[in-house]
Parts: structure tokens; sequence; C-alpha cells
């Protein structure tokens, strides 16, 4: 049944483009081999915006080099980004492409739009008038699909269980070793501060915490004295080394690194306070709280600035 709903939108679609005559269809190829999940997202949502504004219809391609991406086809595609969203114009076959008037997405078109709307290139360090842009862009352009939107929504039930709660995110791994341009970290002792001062004055129920880090996870969990709920079979680093480029023998790990990421963004939008960090997880995070047309009761983000140094961040791919 599955397969049969996916072929009548795509023959919906292609009925669709064929009629439309003039129009502009942006082509979005995001083929970095290196960035994170919600980095490379981020790169997408900017080129969605530009496209928006130019009047063109993104079609967005994530290479077979992201991180993210699993041998030959999955889930029904070769396209990495169709395993977690819809496509802007759903499902298109390249046949389709000979007869329209294609636009390629160039670097420019996502730094103009980074300048415009955040006032300096690709940063961490992120204003309030990209969020509320960047909030709309995703709410009309980047929608789940039904596999995963069922999931994730299956799994936030299941943590929040209509409790008061209070999402934290941290970042460790990697960020540990003091990349230029990359945020300072924020020590778990810190976060503890944090979390005791917005529990107390809020009143939540219990905490969610999102954290790529073994080490943050177990100290939390030794610390703490609130009610502490999270993922238990996701994976997570013990070194510092971006849980992106970790090697697994579990099935289908590339996507799973993903979706485990997708859903912990989702999840801690959905609780009813945040405190975060500067990373691209937590500005996701405020964009697809905003993208809802919520806004947290509490919301803290750590800022302790950003490194200035000559140490750059890529590591190895896998």
């Amino acid at each position: 049944m599955n397969t049969f709903y996916k072929l009548l939108k795509k023959i919906f679609m292609d009925y669709k483009i064929k009629n439309l005559g003039d129009k502009e269809v942006y082509y979005i190829k995001i083929d970095n081999e290196v960035a994170g999940f919600f980095a490379i997202l981020r790169e997408t949502l900017d080129y969605c915006c530009y496209a928006d504004e130019q009047g063109f219809l993104p079609y967005i391609i994530y290479s077979k080099r992201t991180l993210y991406s699993e041998n030959g086809f999955f889930l029904g595609t070769k396209n990495p980004f169709e395993y977690y969203y819809e496509q802007p114009l759903l499902f298109m076959s390249d046949s389709i492409f000979s007869g329209l008037n294609l636009v390629k997405s160039r670097l420019i078109h996502l730094e103009k739009i980074e300048m415009k709307y955040n006032l300096k290139p690709f940063s961490y360090i992120v204003e309030d008038k990209y969020f509320e842009k960047m909030a709309d862009i995703y709410r009309k352009y980047m929608h789940l699909n039904v596999m995963t939107n069922k999931k994730i929504e299956i799994n936030i039930e299941k943590i929040i269980r209509g409790k008061r709660t209070l999402g934290v995110h941290i970042r460790g791994t990697d960020f540990y070793k003091e990349f230029n341009n990359h945020p300072v970290p924020v020590t778990v002792d810190e976060y503890i501060q944090v979390i005791n001062e917005e529990a107390e004055r809020e009143q939540y129920g219990q905490v969610f915490v999102a954290t790529d880090d073994v080490r943050c996870l177990k100290k939390l969990k030794q610390i703490l004295n609130i009610p502490l709920v999270f993922y238990k079979n996701t994976m997570r680093a013990s070194g510092n080394k971006s849980v992106a480029y970790e090697r697994s023998e579990r099935k289908n790990n590339n996507y799973l690194l993903g979706y485990e990421v997708l859903k912990d963004a989702y999840t801690l939008a959905a609780c009813d306070g945040f405190i975060g960090c500067l990373s691209q997880v937590d500005i996701f995070v405020q964009i697809i709280k905003k993208s809802k047309g919520q806004d947290f009761a509490s919301l803290k983000i750590i800022d302790k600035g950003v490194f200035t140094n000559n140490r750059q961040c890529w590591e190895p791919s896998k």
C-alpha cells in the first residue's frame, strides 16, 4: 500500500510539473561530505529561502557523499534527504527535468541569505531575524515524511508522557577539540547549575536530555536529582570524535545517525522549556519550535563564545 501511495503521488507531481509552464525549478544539491545533519539541513534551508524569494520551486538532493547516505536504494530512494523529508515538489523523476527551466543552487545564494538575515557568514551565533525567517521557510518547505513523522510522534509521546518537561541538549565529543570558529564547550557542571535553577523556577517535572556524549550523560545521571529521561537506543560516543564519524556494525547506521539526531531535535522542540548551547542542533530546535507557532516557557542558550585559532575541524570522512 505504501508503494502504491508513493506511485500515486509521483504521477500527480509529474502532471503538476509538466503544467508549470515557464516556472523555474531550483535544483539544490548538497554534496557536503564532512558536515553534520543539521549543518547540511541549514544549507538546505538557506537555499530554500533563496528559492522562495526568487519565486523558484526547490528540489533537494543530498548526494551519496553525505554522511547519512546508505548504499544504493534505501527506503525507496537514492536521495538521503528523502529518508526523512518529503520533497517540496514531492517525488519527481529525472526525465522530467529535461522539459523544465532549471536553476542550480550556488554557494553565493546561501551566503546572500546568511548575510541578509544573520548579518554574518555561516555562524553558530544567530540573530532573532534569522530564526523568524527560517521558521517560516521551514514551515513552508520542510515536512517530515509519513514514516519519520509517525515514528517521532510515538517516541515523543513515550518520553514526555504528559509531564512538564525541560529539554536539555549537551554537545560534547569533538567540541572538546577546540576547533576554529566552533563554540567553546559548556561543561556538565555548568549545565547542572542552569538545570537546577530553571527546574525550580518553572516547576518542571522531568528533564529530557539529548547528548552525543556518553560521559556527559553518565555524569548527569550521577548528580542530577530531578527525574531524567533520554533515548536509550541512540548512538553516543565516549571520546572526542564526532558521533557522525563513529563506525558501527549496526544495520543502516548512516541513516540511523540522521534519524536519531532529528528525533532528538523534535523531542527537544516538544518540551516546555529548553537549555542548549551554540550548536546547529540547538539552532534547529528553536526553528522547529517557532515553525509550529510555539514558544518555550523558558529558553536558555549558554553562550561562551567561539574559538579563534588555526585548528581545522574536518575529520576524515568514513
